[in-house]
């Protein structure tokens, strides 16, 4: 993630109802995938369903992800200044 995305995304994962209702929305959205791979029988269709649920299931590092970034961008800025 760029921090220019990281430090757009700062006022979303800092907002404590905004970041519930996506995880909320994210888990919903995990249990339909889970749901549609027990069915599933084609291999291909398998593993692009693996695939859904495994970036449905950053969403929960998000909010950590976004705030390492936003600070790795500030301490780089403050430390091209002191220069």
């Amino acid at each position: 993630m760029s921090p220019e995305v990281a430090s757009k995304l700062l006022a979303v994962v800092n907002n404590k109802s905004s970041v519930d209702a996506l995880f909320e929305y994210a888990e919903e959205r995990i249990k339909q995938h889970v749901k549609n791979l027990i069915r599933e029988t084609d291999h291909a269709k398998m593993l692009a369903i693996q695939g859904s649920i495994q970036e449905l299931q950053r969403f929960a590092t998000l909010r950590d992800e976004v705030n390492q970034k936003a600070k790795e961008a500030k301490d780089a800025k403050s430390n091209s200044n002191n220069q």
